[in-house]
């Protein structure tokens, strides 16, 4: 299985290096982006997707030293620094993880973790790269038990609609029934990075979030939530809008952060900088959370 793996991701990785960068869109249809997932990716969404999948293919080779708990998507549309960053974060706190590519997005791949995490990037690019299949693999894990984690562009993408920039975009996962709207007045734009403090609710203490409030966190584009049903409000923006929720999807759950907990602040350190010690602390907590 792995072999064959591999020569999925090689192949990818040949369309990726051969295609020419082209500008990205600026129409609000997401449809010529779902058409030709490659199509309108700028130099740096290149970059980012042959490192991704570089990556993927290097851990593949190696003998994990025991199963992974935790699926973690690395496709067209996925910031690398950043979920290279979760993948450390989490297996410094002894989480072991594994990196998919869309061709792994299959129920019998989810099936075998504990959880999935949806990482930052640009929403449009993940949905076109996941597809139909990798997104109904997605939301059946969640129905069936799983718990997802989705990270600014992943919580964009797992939401019923996106309101970005005053313009809305229908989603098709809808795993949250709510609007994920960004950028968050007064807080950077992407792809300009900036920092965020937190607050961490009622609902985000008891489940152990207390760790984070008042921390500077990488914030560049990240949604706010509104409206959506049986949500809880982990964490409220300074402005008092919701930075971070949970909410049960059938037997399972999603869990939706605007802020990239991975990453320091700008002001802390920059791509090269090390991963916060914090990080992993926050993300296996949020994962498999201890009952209060």
């Amino acid at each position: 299985m792995h072999r064959l793996i591999n020569v999925s991701i090689l192949a990818l990785l040949i369309v990726v290096i051969n295609r020419s960068s082209a500008a990205p869109a600026a129409e609000p249809s997401l449809a010529p982006i779902l058409a030709a997932p490659v199509a309108g990716m700028t130099e740096w969404d290149h970059h980012n997707l042959e490192r991704n999948l570089r990556w993927i293919l290097s851990r593949e080779r190696q003998l994990l030293p025991a199963p992974a708990k935790v699926a973690v998507f690395a496709d067209a549309g996925v910031w690398h620094v950043g979920v290279r960053s979760i993948v450390e974060a989490l297996e410094t706190e002894g989480v072991p993880c594994r990196v998919l590519d869309r061709s792994q997005l299959r129920p019998e791949v989810l099936n075998a973790h504990q959880a999935l995490i949806l990482p930052g990037g640009w929403a449009p690019f993940q949905w076109a790269a996941a597809g139909e299949t990798g997104l109904s693999s997605i939301k059946g894990y969640v129905e069936r038990g799983g718990r997802c984690l989705a990270i600014c562009a992943g919580a964009y993408l797992i939401s019923r609609e996106t309101k970005y920039e005053g313009k809305i975009y229908p989603y098709p996962l809808g795993l949250y029934d709510g609007t994920a709207e960004g950028p968050v007045p007064g807080l950077a734009v992407f792809p300009k990075p900036g920092s965020v403090s937190i607050t961490v609710t009622a609902a985000g203490t008891r489940r152990g979030l207390e760790i984070i409030s008042g921390q500077r966190a990488l914030y560049s584009g990240g949604p706010s939530f509104v409206g959506g049903t049986g949500c809880e409000i982990l964490a409220r923006y300074p402005n008092g809008s919701s930075a971070a929720i949970s909410r049960p999807v059938g037997k399972g759950e999603v869990i939706l952060l605007g802020v990239h907990f991975e990453r320091p602040a700008p002001e802390t350190g920059d791509d090269h900088a090390p991963v916060p010690v914090l990080a992993g602390k926050v993300f296996k907590t949020v994962l498999f959370p201890t009952p209060r």
